[in-house]
């Protein structure tokens, strides 16, 4: 087989960004059991799959971690973004903020750490980055906090009345029935 960018002598192990889609098409192809490699024990060659682990990377690390945070730290009430918008030394720093979905006032806001924290996760564990890995820990650690400041029991970047409005039927993004739909959904 191959594949534009690889060898031929290249394994099917040493094809990560590629290993999914190989993977049907090779068990498609053959008898044989394939087994998952673990990150780590694969590194790209100079390729076109390299040079998008790379951009990936970046974009990981171009995010500031109190941007990931915004809304657990406004949520814990250790972050105002009103203040953080207002004040001219920090209209620049909220260029950064995330928005769309990552809003204050969106009711998803807050699922990009998760994903944010599993890309980190795959880049320090596949490539051993020492600097995501650290990125990674530092996260972890404001959550800590956070839950700390929300009395020990609470580290999200929703309102925990969320919970209650739900229990009264009340709609809320988390949950709707036909009953509680909102007619613009």
């Amino acid at each position: 087989m191959y594949v534009r960018g690889l060898d031929a002598d290249d394994s099917l192990a040493s094809m990560t960004a590629l290993r999914p889609v190989l993977f049907l098409l090779a068990a498609a192809a053959s008898a044989q059991t394939l087994q998952p490699v673990p990150p780590g024990q694969v590194k790209p060659l100079d390729s076109q799959f390299l040079q998008r682990a790379k951009l990936n990377r970046n974009y990981v690390v171009s995010l500031k971690n109190e941007n990931l945070l915004q809304n657990f730290y406004l949520e814990a009430g250790l972050w105002n973004p009103q203040l953080r918008l207002d004040t001219a030394a920090n209209r620049g720093e909220a260029e950064g903020m995330h928005w769309g979905r990552e809003a204050p006032t969106c009711q998803v806001r807050g699922h990009l750490l998760g994903h944010w924290l599993s890309a980190a996760a795959f880049i320090a564990t596949s490539g051993g980055d020492s600097e995501v890995h650290g990125r990674a820990d530092a996260i972890v650690s404001d959550l800590a906090r956070i839950q700390e400041k929300s009395g020990g029991r609470w580290a999200a970047s929703i309102p925990e009345k969320y919970f209650f409005w739900i229990a009264e039927g009340k709609p809320v993004w988390a949950r709707t029935t036909p009953s509680t739909r909102p007619s613009w959904v």
